[in-house]
């Protein structure tokens, strides 16, 4: 894929050109520090401005005291693709190809222009660069982020169907609207455990309650002798009924001398008052107002009407007959006149004083000169007499003006008369009307207030009946207020405790009743917990066992082993040896095969016939005596030696 890779300004490259052999393993190998680990970071900036880790690309790479950096790296296709950074980190994109260069002005379209090199840059950074995908399983979320890579480049499965399995051995069923994600799974189970607990807190607090009313529902009514209370009551009433009987009897006399009193004020009142006044009938009334409104209209517009006039006849007075129309055009006429007399008095005085000289090339013994002075003489003659008519055209004008704006004048005048006569007769009707109006509203006005004292003075007094005799004492004692009180007190209290007791069985059975569907609750919500508690296993099970069932695309893998678990999601081991043990050569070796496996799962996806895709193995030097992986080509070894300079060569890996 990769023909020549040129680097400008980027650590120790000043203009380096590295041309990489055809097909093959191609070696690039030097000294330390030489830049061998930059042309992976050259490669990655080149296509997406990023460096081998996926990570920004730095503008501390950009080689000292130089303002920018460049890469340019041609395909064997011939395509060359140049990316450029300032130390402002603003970049610069070109591709050129057999119709010539075209810059990017964004990553999004560059990236549509690499086509299948733009497209899941992620899992093309896993597959080129060495250890890229360490981070995924060492770094937070337990191996699942390099878990859920492979997952996008293995063939698809069904994830449900997976996860339903899982479900099954733990004895639960998979519902439709369960989601697939840990991240939402574990949502949905700290809901559901919220749920759980709130029941339980409620579930508690009723049987509390349960247990109170039941201890309630055991306590005896207090005593009460319901007849005895009665009787008592009954003899207090009757006492009650004398005293106010004896009282009534009592002040019958002064009651009496109260009602004569009373009596002679009324009256006293009535006559004052007199005889209900006349009120008007309601037509007559509508009338009245209807006719002071009609002149109050009419008035206001006899005013309008006035003021008119009085504007009109200002108006016509301010007229001047310079502004007619006749008297304009007239005084146009006898300017535009003047001026062409002006004008040809000019040409005269010129055309005599000119001789016999021809006024046009200066000849003399101008045969012409004097039919040009007879001419202009008659055009003037002509004028003159346009003149004298424009003149008395304009005074003619005026004078038919001035007769017009006269008789304007007296026009609007007599308006004005008529509009101020008119006034007077609306002035004197809207007089009379509100006048009218006045007396119906005085009437009006006076019947209420006789109605309102009619009301206040109120009825004749009730006489006294004096015929009433002294009431019939009691036979039995009057009885005690405060046993009285007490009574009533036990009476109450026996009402209020038997109304209790009613609503606190009705309570208890409404409560025993809501204790068994609440319990009935909680056990269903405990299930669902549990249920979405195995959800969140399922949901990180289910991934790596669809994938151990997809790893046979990934091919020969040499004594490299996947697997896929919970905790944590992948683990790779060599040779039966996890990778943490491993020595850097092993590493190195392990990291190719798994990586190789990688490109030809991703090919299978992609539909390549072959791979393209160059595979970086760095630190090649620490393999020493093992052989390293027998994968397929292109792969770029980068090895470091004792040799002064970088040099790239063909090797047969």
């Amino acid at each position: 894929m990769i023909k020549q890779l040129r680097i400008t300004n980027m650590g120790p490259h000043e203009d380096r050109v590295l041309n990489f052999p055809a097909g093959g393993f191609t070696t690039i190998s030097g000294p330390s520090e030489c830049g061998k680990s930059l042309t992976m970071a050259a490669v990655a900036f080149a296509l997406w401005g990023k460096d081998e880790n996926h990570n920004p690309f730095s503008v501390e790479r950009i080689r000292k005291g130089c303002k920018f950096c460049e890469v340019a790296l041609t395909t064997t296709s011939g395509t060359v693709f140049t990316r450029k950074m300032n130390v402002k980190r603003k970049h610069t994109r070109m591709v050129t190809d057999a119709s010539g260069p075209v810059g990017y002005p964004t990553d999004k379209k560059f990236a549509e222009r690499l086509a299948v090199l733009g497209v899941e840059i992620d899992l093309l950074h896993l597959v080129m660069f060495p250890m890229s995908w360490m981070e995924d399983i060492q770094g937070e979320g337990g191996g699942r982020p390099l878990r859920d890579k492979l997952l996008r480049i293995l063939p698809p499965v069904d994830i449900r169907d997976e996860i339903g399995e899982v479900m099954a051995e733990s004895g639960h069923e998979l519902n439709e609207s369960d989601p697939l994600d840990e991240s939402t799974a574990k949502v949905k189970r700290h809901d559901q455990f919220v749920s759980v607990e709130q029941l339980k807190g409620r579930l508690q607090g009723m049987r509390e309650l349960l247990a109170k009313l039941t201890a309630d529902a055991d306590a005896p009514l207090p005593s009460y002798d319901a007849s005895a209370a009665e009787a008592y009551t009954e003899a207090a009433e009757a006492w009650r009924a004398y005293d106010e009987a004896y009282r009534a009897w009592e002040n019958a006399e002064s009651h009496e001398a109260d009602y004569k009193i009373s009596m002679h004020n009324w009256r006293a009142d009535i006559d004052e008052l007199g005889d209900e006044p006349p009120v008007p009938d309601a037509n007559d009334a509508a009338a009245g107002r209807d006719a002071y409104n009609g002149t109050t209209t009419a008035l206001r517009i006899a005013r309008q009407r006035l003021d008119a006039a009085e504007a009109d006849v200002i108006a016509k007075a301010n007229m001047t007959r310079e502004g007619d129309p006749l008297v304009v055009t007239a005084r146009m006429a006898l300017d535009g006149a003047t001026s062409d007399l002006e004008k040809i008095e000019v040409k005269l005085t010129d055309a005599r004083a000119a001789g016999d000289t021809c006024p046009t090339c200066g000849r003399d013994g101008w045969e012409a000169a004097a039919d040009t002075v007879t001419d202009l003489i008659a055009q003037r003659d002509v004028i003159v007499d346009g003149k004298e008519l424009a003149a008395k055209a304009l005074i003619n004008a005026r004078r038919s003006a001035t007769s017009s704006i006269n008789r304007a004048i007296d026009e609007a005048k007599t308006e004005k008369s008529g509009a101020r006569m008119a006034k007077e007769d609306a002035v004197k009707a809207h007089d009379a009307a509100a006048i009218e109006l006045n007396r119906l509203d005085g009437m009006l006005t006076a019947h209420a207030n006789w109605k309102d004292r009619r009301v206040r003075i109120g009825n004749e007094p009730t006489p006294v009946d004096m015929s009433a005799v002294a009431p019939v004492r009691p036979s039995f004692d009057r009885p005690q207020a405060e046993k009285l009180l007490a009574l009533r007190a036990d009476r109450d209290a026996y009402t209020a405790a038997v109304s209790k007791a009613a609503h606190r069985t009705k309570d208890l059975t409404d409560l025993e009743k809501s204790v068994l569907d609440a319990t009935q609750w909680l056990a269903d919500a405990e299930a669902e917990w549990k249920r979405r508690d195995a959800l969140v296993d399922a949901v990180r099970i289910a991934p790596g066992r669809a994938a151990s069932k997809q790893l046979a695309v990934m091919g020969d893998m040499g004594p490299v082993c996947v697997e896929f678990r919970d905790k944590p999601a992948v683990a790779i081991s060599v040779g039966g040896f996890p990778w943490d043990v491993l020595s850097t050569g092993k590493q190195v070796v392990g990291d190719a095969w798994f990586r190789a496996g990688i490109r030809r799962a991703f090919g299978a996806k992609n539909g390549w016939s072959a791979p393209w895709l160059p595979i970086f193995i760095d630190r090649t030097q620490d393999v020493k005596g093992q052989p390293l992986p027998a994968i397929d080509s292109p792969v770029v070894l980068l090895h470091t030696t004792d040799t002064p300079t970088l040099t790239v060569r063909a090797t047969n890996g």
